[in-house]
């Protein structure tokens, strides 16, 4: 039976980058995104918020009632369900507003958390894995990052309790990119190149994360030779989390 996946964040430049790679594979590939998602590669794209999962049990059966139609209807198994989804709110901590750090917990650690659980069944069936997309931000953070670093965190302590919780079922890993040439990013350089050079030297690497490193990534952990693997946070940072950064 064909593999499918289910990656959330579908429209976003990495979360686009992991439906090309996982289709190009071979994968029956479910996208989902608030936004719309233009990859062709995708063989269903899903728009939709899933942060109504966390607010309405009725739009949790919904959606599960969804996707389990569509992977009979085209006969393949769910294998892997990568959450990428992610929302990123920069406030000061004297400055947060408490909505905005409610909505960074909702689409960045529940939302992750009942898609896991809504899938559970065909996950469990197809000895599946779950790939969590984290942040360097739960290990190292800047100023205003208070409420997407304290989420991240708090995703990587749902990766351990899951791989623990599912243990013999289903495994569960956890990617934690530092800076990934995305849009969103490029955009915040923008004017500013000189500032752009000095983040790429900055790490061990002399260069930033591309999108594809995050895809290579994410299918090399769906198609292990090693099960042994789970449970982990696994830094994808071009050994910037290795760097000592002080005054002298």
């Amino acid at each position: 039976m064909k593999k499918a996946v289910v990656v959330t964040g579908a429209a976003g430049c990495i979360g686009s980058e992991i439906v090309s790679t996982f289709s190009q594979q071979g994968y029956f590939v479910i996208g989902i995104d608030k936004n719309e998602i233009t990859n062709h590669h995708a063989n269903l794209k899903i728009q939709y918020d899933l942060v109504k999962l966390t607010k309405d049990p009725l739009e949790l059966q919904r959606f599960y009632e969804t996707i389990t139609q569509h992977l009979d209807h085209h006969d393949v198994a769910l294998t892997c369900l990568i959450n990428n989804a992610a929302v990123q709110i920069l406030e000061p901590l004297d400055q947060i507003d408490l909505e905005n750090f409610y909505l960074s917990f909702d689409c960045n650690v529940v939302v992750p958390l009942c898609l896991t659980r809504t899938l559970l069944p065909q996950l469990t069936e197809a000895k599946g894995v779950v790939i969590n997309i984290g942040s360097i931000h739960a290990r190292q953070t800047k100023p205003a990052f208070v409420s997407y670093a304290t989420s991240k965190s708090a995703l990587a302590g749902l990766t351990r309790a899951m791989a623990v919780d599912l243990a013999g079922r289903v495994r569960v890993t956890c990617i934690e990119p530092a800076a990934i040439k995305t849009e969103m990013l490029l955009e915040g350089f923008a004017g500013d190149l000189e500032m752009l050079e000095s983040l790429k030297k900055y790490h061990p690497t002399g260069t930033i994360g591309n999108p594809e490193e995050v895809a290579e990534f994410c299918y090399f952990l769906a198609e292990s030779k090693t099960p042994f693997l789970n449970g982990e946070s696994i830094a994808l940072d071009g050994g910037i989390g290795c760097r000592l950064h002080d005054p002298a």
